[in-house]
């Protein structure tokens, strides 16, 4: 994933902060495929998994090598761990390896170091045997730990092997810019007040629109003109043909919401993203909602 700014310098937009640890950020993707993982961890399991390690801004790469590393000009030092960092060598002290500053997953915001999770390689801990298959299914991958460092707490995202990316919702698969392009072909870049009002059930577009179909019918069945009042407090009345005309545009809305979005998801199944096709099948979801109530207040009878 190209990504536009260098290791240990993510910008705060694009971190999320972990459930349970508000002081722990990752990347979004990665924060939320944490988040996921972690609950599914504990509803299968019920062991709640903590973090001592996130995303490191490049000073605080700096920080942990340095307090592990030291300037040594011959010599490979006790761990037999020798690194090069702005033209020094370097050679591990004390403590756990560390990445050269600027390298770390961590510095992308793609890493976790998992708590109570073994010691130096003890990959058979029963708290990581327990729970690091359930993590895999997220995306959360070892390889990095297994490898030199042999570190089992230590684990990076990769999101190409995240099988459960659309549990918390599609949208979260795009990119800020693409759901609000998603946003604006959908309903307009400031929403539909009405349309907002006639959503009880939050993003339940089906129950919601069969809400507002239930309400034409009781305007359909009704023969008195129909009185509403306005803020002042005065009561307005409205022919029944206006009034029709009226909640007929929140049913297209409605519609031409249903229309975009189950073209979006169709497209986001397959990893494709195209917004004209979605704009294209929300307008013509709004076309037959205008042509269906039309059809529906003509052929609906009314008493005299």
């Amino acid at each position: 994933m190209a990504v536009p700014y260098p290791n240990g310098s993510v910008p705060a937009s694009d971190l999320t902060a972990l459930d349970g640890q508000p002081e722990a950020t990752l990347r979004t993707d990665a924060a939320n495929a944490w988040n996921r993982a972690r609950a599914d961890v504990l509803d299968r399991t019920g062991i709640t998994l903590i973090v001592r390690g996130w995303n490191r801004t490049l000073a605080e790469q700096e920080q942990f090598f340095f307090e592990r590393y030291e300037p040594l000009a011959t010599g490979a030092g006790p761990f037999n761990d020798v690194r090069w960092y702005k033209g020094v060598r370097y050679a591990r002290m004390r403590g756990a390896a560390a990445a050269i500053p600027g390298t770390s997953n961590h510095g992308w915001g793609i890493a976790v170091d998992v708590d109570d999770y073994g010691a130096v390689g003890q990959f058979d801990h029963p708290r990581r045997l327990a729970t690091f298959p359930i993590l895999a299914q997220h995306g959360w991958t070892d390889t990095e730990g297994r490898g030199d460092i042999q570190e089992p707490w230590h684990l990076v995202y990769d999101p190409t092997l995240d099988t459960q990316p659309t549990t918390t919702g599609f949208l979260m698969t795009l990119t800020a810019t693409q759901q609000q392009h998603m946003y604006n072909a959908l309903v307009g870049p400031n929403g539909t007040p009405a349309l907002v009002a006639l959503m009880p059930f939050g993003q339940n577009l089906p129950t919601s629109l069969a809400v507002t179909r239930g309400a034409i019918q009781e305007l359909l069945d009704r023969t008195a003109p129909v009185e509403r009042t306005d803020a002042t407090g005065k009561i307005l009345k409205f022919a029944l043909r206006q009034e029709i005309a009226d909640t007929k545009t929140i049913v297209a809305a409605q519609a031409g919401q249903i229309a975009g979005l189950t073209t979006a998801l169709a497209q986001v199944a397959r990893g494709t993203l195209d917004l004209e096709a979605i704009t294209t099948a929300t307008e013509t979801g709004v076309i037959r909602a205008i042509a269906t109530v039309e059809d529906t207040g003509t052929d609906t009878p009314h008493k005299a």
